[in-house]
């Protein structure tokens, strides 16, 4: 079986996330996520695709429970398909792929092969941990060859730990020498109880004697509780006025205090804490109104003082602009002198390139060429660019030429040199028809690997259906005979698995009744004997039959048959004495006779229902071998003797599967005689094809040698057409290209003719001759330029400096005009001090100005505050008179000395208060006035003389009541020890106890020790059938693991000669490693390799399922990484491998070194 598809629907984080396995093989398949990707979300959901949702989980954190789901295809070896959708449910959890159709999980364990979810997480899955702790096994097991195979083969990875927790569970219960196991002990306890059983006997006298001193002993303790509680509750009334005495004197002097506090008004809490506030207030008011007073004092005075020249208020704006502007007019002065020095340098420039033009150019003006002159020599823009175009002009042409007459000489090489090609190239012959048959045979893909596949499918189909056949239990018969078998339908099997089960629980029921009735028939029994052995229990028969005897008697000596002999007397009166004794008993014993009356009825009622459940129970168990006959009768037809309906269920799945295992072989071998056919339709097309293109025979070559001739005939043809066509094209576009070229060169010499025209006349004003080349002229063109450009910037520089000197005229004179009107007395100095004393003194005026009106805001504050602190002092005044008013005072100098009565007041009140509390504890049920007029007729010097001989009674009568209480106990104890029978059946009840538990703890020694047995003998045989092909297997894979450091393994005798371990072969054969001496991850290496050659051998035996793996290689090298990817690779080409990681490097490793074919990488 293999996986096709894993959708995640809804679980964990993912929504629709599908993860697809299509491929040829089963492949090995990488499923990368990173942390937090959900790639153990993901590993779950495998699990729970295949088993089911555990009740409880936790990737519900996105889903909801109800919302869970998830998708998959499964695939089984003949080809049979499952789709299906799993939901968290508990019942029709498996849906079809509509998520309605409900499936029944038979179906989806048919394609499981019966592995359950156990079985599949051991054998076919492995993650880090298991794999450590399969290395730590193989160590600490000293290399035991019986439990590394066993461990590998069944995925056990902790096999020593199951057998010491075996071993310690057992021994936990059970050892030979030992006295406090559980078993051991339980020994010793039920034969201590056995012994005590044994001990419990009834005395026969004195139980009268011991139950009359019982009663005396009871009367006088109640006699003696009564004195003593009216002793007990005396003393204590005394001893509560003793303890009141201080608190009733107390009380008087408090009421005599509060008699002089009489006048004193009782104020509020809060009242000292508002007077004290009220008062601070006051004086923090008054304190403000001066500081108030004195501080507009001294800032009317500095408004007073304050001097501020106005005129340079006003004429703030101007002596701003004037000082910024100031810097721009030394800034400017600057500039000018830097200017005239430009100009100069300027003027030089334009004489030097006076001096280089031509003399022709001077010819027309009169006496010495000046720079105002100069001015005549511009050339105008026009003339320029024409002189730069034909200059350019005459480039391009002479290029042109040049490049004409060299490509003309290389295009007459080339087209010579390919007309010879032309004539050596070979004939081409016409490919289209065998080209047709080629295509033909190719369209169905590879027919021949398609048909050896078929070939292999069909083989091992029939061999898994032979082995599935031998090893369907109860049938003797061929393939096809089963499947053309009437069996039973699955109704059938259910009807009578219902009803044989129905009957089988109805005969247990009845069983089970039986067995309650006899339990309780036994249980009456022993009551009924632990009764008699008390004493035997009279019944109203027993009183009847004594009587009888009696009257018997009676009527001898009332007849007078016989002389009334002494004897007879005796006898007589023993007689009546023991039927009177019996009636007595029957009255005294009331409880006793009836319950031995309620046993005897309920245990004939038990025998009659015991009767009536056995004749049921044989009707029913006639009832099941009915049935068992119609069983019998229903298989008759499909010639076996069939076992139970649950196992015939199991047996007809089989039988289902080999019947589709038939059908689908049948078809397959349909299909490859068609593809057989196919393949040899094809080979006679192409070879005779082949024959009329080629001239070749080709009659023994197989299709694939066909097509792989056809291939290069047509090939070879089709170079010939494509090399012939080539060269074709290269001529005719070389003759082509030549002729283009020729006709560019007449064109281009025809271009310089009419150039040297138009040159002749654009360079007449630059005084040059006709043969002038464009270099020279361009020269003369540049200084011209220059001297036009030098000429514009000296007219610019002047200019600038007119500029500048009207500027700084202006500047002056508004200076002069605003120190004439702010401040004339600065006139006679420099423009510089001018400036700079205007601003310094408009900076001082601001500041004036501005503490000025600093003043006049502090002045308006320091107001508010005044009126602020008057008003509050009138409130405060008021607040004052409200409390004088309240505590009863004229003035508030008055009102401390009301407070502190008042406190005087509250605590006497307080304390009086707390002292009648603590009276009234003292004085219980009566009222306080009571309680204190009750000890004030108590004499406080003679109580304590009261307490003394109350307390010394009491001692006493206590006294009394213990020796009362000791003789109650001790008669009561000896009573108890005379129901002998009833301390009997109770050690007899703990008896069976232990031996119940003595029952159940054997039961678990004995499961314990088979099970260790078991599994020593499991590995023992084990060890015998796999020893030598997995232990080859496991040397070869491990010796590829770790990279030829080990060369194999092999088994070698311990130390003590009774046994074989295994040891690691180092390369050469010479050096053995035990495995205690190899690392810790080269033994988890190891056992990987165990591992991996157990499920080789596994997947040849039985339908293949996928082997999944949970980042293993974590503590892997990166070189020992990929030998085990390639291992798993080699083993994913017999059965699916998925391999979960977060680890990318991994997926890296395996993508550089592994066979694409067989790698498939997943994303989460």
């Amino acid at each position: 079986m293999k996986i096709l598809r894993l959708n995640l629907i809804a679980f964990g984080p993912f929504t629709e996330k599908v993860i697809a396995f299509n491929s040829n093989y089963p492949g090995l398949h990488i499923i990368y996520g990173h942390n937090e990707a959900g790639k153990s979300s993901a590993l779950r959901a495998l699990q729970c695709m295949l088993y089911g949702f555990p009740e409880r989980i936790s990737d519900d954190f996105i889903h909801p429970y109800a919302k869970l789901r998830i998708g998959g295809t499964l695939c089984l070896s003949n080809g049979k398909i499952l789709e299906f959708i799993r939901r968290k449910a508990r019942v029709n959890a498996l849906r079809g792929a509509d998520d309605a159709e409900v499936i029944d999980e038979s179906e989806l364990l048919l394609f499981l092969g019966g592995v359950d979810k156990s079985f599949f997480e051991t054998m076919f899955g492995i993650d880090h941990a298991r794999l450590v702790a399969g290395g730590q096994e193989i160590i600490s097991g000293g290399g035991n060859i019986g439990q590394i195979l066993f461990a590998g083969g069944s995925g056990i990875s902790d096999f020593r730990k199951i057998q010491n927790e075996l071993q310690n569970e057992a021994e936990a219960l059970f050892t030979p020498s030992s006295r406090t196991r559980r078993i051991n002990a339980g020994i010793s306890s039920f034969k201590d109880k056995q012994k005590a059983i044994r001990e419990a006997q009834l005395p026969g006298e004195a139980w009268e004697q011991h139950d009359a001193a019982l009663s005396e002993a009871i009367r006088k303790k109640r006699a003696v509780e009564a004195e003593l509680g009216q002793l007990q509750r005396e003393h204590s009334r005394l001893e509560r006025i003793r303890d009141a005495f201080p608190a009733i004197g107390r009380r008087k002097e408090l009421l005599t205090d509060l008699e002089q506090y009489a006048d004193a008004v009782l104020l509020s809490d809060d009242f000292g804490e508002r007077r004290r506030e009220l008062l601070t207030n006051l004086r923090i008011a008054e304190n403000d109104e001066s500081q108030a007073v004195r501080k507009l004092e001294q800032i009317r005075q500095t408004l007073t003082e304050a001097d501020m020249p106005l005129i340079l208020l006003e004429k703030a704006d101007i002596i701003e602009d004037i000082y910024k502007k100031f810097g721009a007019y030394q800034k400017a002065a600057e500039d000018r002198r830097r200017i005239e020095g430009l100009l100069s340098s300027e003027k030089a420039e334009a004489k030097a390139v006076l001096h280089r033009l031509p003399k022709s150019l001077f010819r027309g003006f009169p006496g010495d060429f000046t720079l105002e002159q100069a001015e005549q020599l511009r050339l105008e823009s026009a003339e320029i660019v024409r002189i730069q175009e034909l200059s350019s002009e005459y480039d391009k042409l002479k290029t042109i030429k040049e490049s004409t007459q060299e490509e003309i000489a290389k295009r007459s090489l080339r087209i010579e040199r390919v007309k010879a090609q032309i004539e050596e190239i070979e004939s081409h012959r016409d490919t289209e028809e065998l080209r047709k048959v080629m295509e033909d045979a190719r369209q169905h893909g590879d027919l021949e690997a398609h048909y050896e596949a078929e070939c292999l499918e069909i083989r091992k189909a029939e061999a898994a259906a032979q082995i599935a056949l031998k090893k369907l239990t109860l049938w003797t018969g061929s393939l096809e005979t089963l499947e053309k078998s009437a069996v039973p339908s699955a109704e059938s099997l259910d009807r009578f698995e219902s009803l044989m089960k129905k009957a089988e629980n109805e005969a247990e029921k009845l069983r089970a009744n039986i067995e309650d009735i006899e339990h309780a028939l036994t249980e009456i029994d022993g009551q009924t004997e632990r009764l008699r052995l008390e004493r035997e229990v009279p019944t109203e028969a027993d009183l009847h039959d004594a009587r009888h005897k009696r009257e018997e008697n009676w009527q001898v000596i009332r007849k007078g048959v016989f002389p009334v002999s002494e004897n007879l007397a005796d006898d007589y009166e023993k007689k009546v004495q023991h039927a009177d004794s019996l009636a007595d008993r029957l009255r005294r014993e009331a409880d006793r006779v009836a319950k031995k009356a309620a046993l005897l009825a309920n245990s004939e009622t038990h025998k009659h229902r015991c009767v009536r459940f056995k004749e049921k129970l044989g009707k029913q168990e006639t009832e099941i071998a009915g049935l068992a006959d119609q069983w019998n009768t229903l298989w008759e037809p499909v010639g076996i003797s069939p076992k139970s309906p649950g196992e015939m269920r199991g047996w007809l799945q089989r039988q289902g599967s080999l019947a589709s295992q038939s059908a689908v072989i049948r078809e397959r071998i349909v299909r490859a005689e068609q593809l057989k056919n196919r393949i040899e339709m094809h080979r006679r097309e192409i070879s005779r094809c082949l024959c009329e293109t080629e001239n070749i025979s080709s009659d023994d070559d197989s299709l694939s040698q066909l097509l792989e001739k056809s291939r290069r005939v047509i090939a070879r043809m089709d170079q010939i057409r494509v090399r012939r066509d080539k060269l074709s094209g290269e001529s005719e576009q070389s003759e082509a290209e030549l002729r283009e070229a020729q006709a560019r060169a007449e064109k281009t010499a025809q271009g310089l003719a009419e150039w040297r025209t138009r040159w002749t006349k654009a360079i007449l004003p630059l005084g040059l001759e006709a043969e002038a080349s464009p270099r020279e002229a361009n020269a003369v063109a540049d200084d011209l330029k220059h001297l036009a450009v030098k000429l514009k910037e000296a007219g610019n520089h002047r200019k600038r400096m007119s500029g500048i000197d009207r500027d700084a005229k202006e500047f002056t004179q508004r200076v002069k005009a605003l120190t004439e009107h702010a401040a004339p007395e600065l006139l006679e100095r420099p423009l510089e001090q001018v400036v700079s004393e205007l601003n310094a003194r408009l900076t001082r005026a601001r500041e004036a100005r501005a503490r000025r009106q600093s003043s006049q805001k502090q002045e308006q504050h320091e107001e508010k505050q005044l009126q602020d602190a008057r008003k509050r002092i009138a409130d405060i005044h008021a607040g004052l008179a409200a409390i004088c008013e309240e505590a009863g005072c004229r003035d508030y100098e008055g009102l401390a000395r009301a407070e502190e009565a008042s406190s005087h007041l509250k605590r006497i009140r307080a304390e009086l208060e707390q002292t009648e509390r603590q009276l009234r504890k003292f004085a219980g049920s009566a009222t306080l006035d009571e309680f204190i007029q009750d000890a004030q007729n108590v004499d406080p010097d003679d109580i304590e003389q009261r307490l003394k001989r109350l307390a010394e009674r009491i001692a006493e009568l206590n006294q009394e009541k213990s020796e009362s209480d000791q003789i109650i106990g001790s008669e009561r104890t000896e009573l108890k020890k005379m129901d002998g029978s009833a301390r009997a059946a109770q050690l007899a009840e703990e008896a069976q106890g232990i031996l119940a538990r003595l029952q159940s703890d054997a039961e678990q020694y004995v499961r314990l020790r088979l099970a260790a047995t078991v599994l020593t003998q499991a590995v023992e045989k084990y060890r015998e059938k796999h020893q030598g092909p997995i232990l080859k297997r496991s040397g070869e894979i491990f010796a590829h693991i770790t990279l030829g450091s080990f060369e194999g393994l092999r088994l070698d005798p311990n130390e003590k000669g009774d046994g074989m371990v295994l040891k690691g072969i180092r390369p050469g054969g010479k050096n053995l490693v035990d495995v205690s001496g190899m690392s810790d991850g080269t033994a988890d290496q190891l056992y990987l390799a165990v591992r991996l050659a157990s499920l080789e051998t596994h997947v040849k035996k039985n339908e293949p399922m996928p082997f999944i793996l949970d980042d293993i290689l974590i503590k892997f090298d990166d070189e020992r990484s990929v030998a085990t990817l390639e291992i798993l690779a080699q083993l994913s080409e017999k059965t699916q491998v998925v391999f979960f990681t977060h680890h990318r490097h991994l997926l890296e490793l395996a993508t550089a070194h592994l066979n694409k074919e067989l790698l498939f990488t997943h994303s989460l």
